[in-house]
């Protein structure tokens, strides 16, 4: 799956790698020279005719993975013997 939006990032994602310009004459040629370049994801998606006749499309291709803080807000909180939650670290007794 590609994702692909006019925007300059996807709320939830952050950019792992830059893998230059995709484009391509047609909306989907876009989404598989995206795919071909090893990218999951294309930003800033533009229509343009004005580069050449060949070319419409072009936005800039990522590699893209869910935040961290998306992963641990979705994940339950761990409870210990003394009914407290604890989401991490150590929780010794003192």
């Amino acid at each position: 799956m590609i994702f692909a939006t006019t925007a300059s990032l996807i709320e939830g994602y952050q950019i792992v790698a830059y893998k230059g310009t995709a484009q391509g004459a047609t909306f989907e040629a876009l989404l598989h020279n995206t795919e071909a370049m090893g990218a999951n994801a294309v930003l800033n998606i533009c229509y343009d005719n004005a580069i050449s006749p060949d070319t419409l499309f072009h936005g800039s291709a990522f590699v893209i993975e869910p935040k961290e803080w998306a992963h641990e807000m979705n994940s339950k909180p761990k409870n210990n013997d003394q009914g407290l939650s604890i989401l991490g670290g150590n929780n010794e007794s003192r």
